[in-house]
């Protein structure tokens, strides 16, 4: 008889899998990740704190780089549905760019309450 859980990895099941409601696509020109589109009723429209337009610098402490594969990203960004991950992004304007960090819940249309900044960390 065989063991279960030896020789292969279990997967996490898809529909457990969740995102943080936006798309985003690779600027070639600019050399960047960018924010193409807020989907609706996810956390980033929730949340108002990731709009298109904004430059994505790093997922959950890594930074992105233009050379990465969009299914590279994407894997940094989805992952299991309720879990916390931290997105810095720049968003650019006329004289300054702003840059900002976001405390981020996939999957939840509404951000989580955050008691304070610690206590997140790899």
């Amino acid at each position: 008889s065989s063991v279960p859980g030896t020789g292969t990895a279990t997967p996490v099941p898809a529909h457990n899998i969740a995102g943080l409601g936006f798309t985003f696509t690779r600027d070639a020109a600019a050399r960047r990740w960018v924010v193409r589109r807020v989907k609706e009723g996810g956390f980033a429209e929730a949340s108002g704190s990731i709009r298109v337009g904004d430059v994505l610098l790093k997922v959950a402490g890594k930074a992105l780089h233009p050379s990465m594969d969009a299914e590279d990203v994407g894997a940094l960004i989805a992952g299991p549905e309720g879990s916390a991950v931290t997105v810095e992004l720049m968003t650019p304007g006329p004289s300054a760019s702003i840059l900002r960090t976001v405390h981020c819940v996939r999957g939840r249309p509404t951000p989580a309450p955050s008691p304070s900044d610690g206590g997140i960390g790899g």
